[in-house]
């Protein structure tokens, strides 16, 4: 009985690091949808990205997920002025100073204005109705 507990947990543990690895990363291949965020979350993203002085432009969408797909994870892209983004293609809203922005909720930011990925420059058109900056 307690082997079988101790297996149910390995394999709880091994998707809980897969959803996890699944949450900090975005590829081409990532499925986009249109977001269930409530007005009031988009408004409290927008102020969020007007205190940031390199966001030009910004699209919201939902990201499925294979793992506990019942806890969703958002994508932010962004366009930005390349001298004010860190030096990475993939950030969270804490890298950004921006963590006390919907703490409850998963958010992948991503800057769609990098020439090395091309595909998430066509985010905007991949979900319509994206746009919230």
């Amino acid at each position: 009985m307690a082997a079988r507990w101790a297996d149910r947990l390995d394999v709880w543990f091994h998707d809980l690091e897969e959803a996890r690895k699944e949450r900090d990363e975005l590829t081409r291949h990532d499925v986009l949808f249109a977001h269930d965020l409530s007005a009031q979350e988009v408004e409290e993203i927008m102020e969020a990205l007007q205190s940031l002085p390199g966001v030009k432009e910004a699209w919201l969408a939902s990201k499925e997920m294979a793992h506990f797909p019942e806890e969703h994870c958002y994508v932010l892209g962004v366009r930005v002025r390349l001298s004010f983004w860190p030096r990475k293609h993939v950030v969270t809203l804490e890298e950004l100073g921006l963590g006390h922005v919907l703490p409850h909720r998963e958010l992948l930011v991503v800057d769609v204005s990098d020439s090395g990925l091309g595909w998430a420059r066509k985010m905007p058109k991949r979900v319509t109705g994206s746009r919230v900056f």
